[in-house]
């Protein structure tokens, strides 16, 4: 095998980075719609007027998830590996959201798939940085080589 066939194969985005960024993606899009639902049938006053700007700041986390997803299927730099675990915060971020609603007796079952969602997508991080680092590894390795993509 030619050493720039091996770099080649390392750039092909093996199923754990896809499954990665699936749910990457999918968290996201839930935890926006989940915060959305909140939003439109739930009007917070007082002291819990906070909560409404949570849900606007779950909105916004909800579509970085789905930005973050798009960069990691396409293994483009190794940020967007990092940008994974940027799930913690969202985890943390979910479950005190959760459980500040369930508190308040605000029960909805699209929160609790997006808490299952978000966790399953930290459970899945790990998974894909090594072959996003191999491809960046062999993205480097071509660039030195005269190959420089553009990728």
């Amino acid at each position: 095998m030619h050493p720039d066939d091996a770099s080649l194969a390392a750039l092909a985005v093996p199923p754990a980075v896809k499954a990665a960024a699936l749910l990457h993606g999918v968290s996201g899009i839930y935890v926006a719609l989940s915060a959305i639902q909140l939003l439109v049938s739930v009007t917070f006053f007082g002291p819990l007027a906070v909560m409404q700007w949570l849900n606007w700041a779950l909105v916004l986390v909800g579509v970085l998830h789905v930005a973050v997803a798009g960069r990691v299927y396409r293994m483009r730099r190794p940020w967007g590996s990092v940008g994974l675990f940027g799930s913690l915060f969202s985890c943390g971020l979910v479950t005190g959201w959760v459980v500040a609603n369930v508190s308040f007796t605000i029960f909805s079952c699209m929160q609790l798939g997006a808490l299952a969602l978000t966790w399953t997508t930290l459970a899945a991080a790990p998974f894909a940085l090594g072959p996003i680092r191999r491809a960046e590894a062999a993205r480097a390795k071509l660039a030195e080589s005269g190959l420089d993509l553009g990728f």
